[in-house]
């Protein structure tokens, strides 16, 4: 009985994935652009149909084949690019089918029905939330670890591994249980692995080896952390600028002058980075903006009665405000906290900014969402560098 209960343990002793955490990222953010990017093109074209005969093919199944191929390509293949692929694809795939949420949650089959983009983007934001708790409530377990270091070996069977792969690797064995037989045995094999080593390679390799080089020789000029700093302090006033379209006269061209100084002082920041600590009143300075534009909101009664849009912008752009302030007060202790932090501004600014910005100015929100976009794929970059650099011991 108890050998019985002990293999029914051990089946569902799921693993967590060390890349699993990017992979759900990839699919959420595929998600919202397919959403984002299915809207703007419908109202371009005065929403088309695809049928004939009396059919009708709505693109929830056009979404359905998509996740099918993500799924063949997860469940098929063994190499992570593939797995990165299905999370992308998947991803469109999930944004297309829930997009038509609105039609099978009313009797009439309403697409425009108005509370659908709020379902859909909370959502998202569960979504985001389980992926959080997921792989953030704590570190991976030693056997986790002993695990995912099978895992990066077997790709190594496959696709030949990057120095980046060989640091985490690395990494990994160094956590494991020393006295598993197991750890020892792949210790041993590690010279053995296959290492792009050429420095020709592919395409990606040798792009990836550049932004390398020169992000390394960034971290190493006493002015990389202000401009890091300056440039988040900017999207972080930026951030309160929606306060500023529902304050009234005189109050929006203050809450303006304040951003305008807190903007001066963040270029300070950029070109006497020296200047220990600065980041302080810098912080302190978007601070007080962003309970100066709350403060003044409130006290115009008038502006309560507005759309829910534009208020849905107003607090989740300050969201990311105050997470990109959290990032700048840490900066001076550990890149990788604020790095963290300046994610998670981006991510929310993705995931809710974007949608209620979208809905007032479709053109804007698409290019907004893009340029939000290539700032989480550079964080990203950013956090795993410094990730492998605290793992293999060296100050972050």
């Amino acid at each position: 009985m108890k050998n019985a209960k002990s293999s029914v343990q051990n089946y569902f002793r799921f693993v967590r994935n060390i890349y699993g955490e990017d992979l759900l990222e990839n699919f959420l953010v595929s998600a919202v652009a397919s959403v984002l990017l299915i809207r703007l093109f419908l109202g371009i074209t005065n929403y088309p149909q695809l049928s004939g005969a009396g059919l009708h093919f709505a693109h929830m199944l056009w979404g359905g084949l998509l996740m099918l191929i993500g799924m063949f390509m997860a469940l098929g293949f063994l190499s992570h690019p593939a797995h990165e692929w299905a999370a992308v694809i998947g991803g469109l795939g999930f944004g297309a089918f829930i997009d038509e949420l609105g039609k099978f949650i009313t009797q009439n089959n309403d697409y425009f029905f108005q509370p659908t983009v709020a379902i859909i983007y909370v959502l998202f934001i569960l979504i985001y939330l389980a992926i959080r708790g997921l792989f953030n409530y704590r570190a991976l377990f030693r056997h986790e670890r002993l695990a995912n270091a099978f895992e990066i070996m077997k790709q190594g069977s496959i696709n030949s591994l990057t120095l980046e792969d060989e640091q985490v690797l690395t990494g990994l064995l160094n956590e494991v249980d020393p006295a598993n037989p197991l750890a020892q045995k792949l210790k041993e094999m590690l010279p053995y692995m296959r290492f792009s080593s050429s420095q020709k390679g592919h395409f990606l390799d040798r792009f990836k080896r550049y932004v390398d080089k020169y992000y390394e020789y960034g971290l190493r000029r006493w002015w990389f952390p202000g401009v890091v700093v300056a440039f988040f302090a900017f999207f972080a006033v930026t951030g309160f600028s929606a306060a500023i379209g529902i304050i009234s006269f005189p109050w929006n061209w203050i809450l303006g002058t304040a951003a305008s100084m807190i903007i001066v002082l963040s270029l300070l920041q950029l070109w006497v980075s020296k200047i220990p600590n600065l980041q302080i009143p810098l912080s302190a300075g978007v601070v007080v903006c962003a309970l100066a534009a709350a403060w003044i909101v409130f006290i115009n009664p008038n502006d309560l009665s507005l759309p829910f849009a534009v208020w849905g912008q107003f607090i989740s752009s300050s969201i990311s405000a105050i997470l990109v302030i959290t990032g700048i007060v840490f900066m001076a202790r550990s890149r990788l906290i604020a790095y963290q932090m300046f994610h998670r501004a981006i991510l929310v600014s993705l995931l809710l900014t974007m949608v209620f910005a979208f809905y007032q100015y479709q053109f804007y929100a698409l290019t907004g969402f893009f340029l939000n976009l290539l700032i989480l794929f550079a964080l990203r970059y950013m956090i795993n560098h410094e990730k492998i650099k605290r793992t293999n011991g060296e100050k972050s």
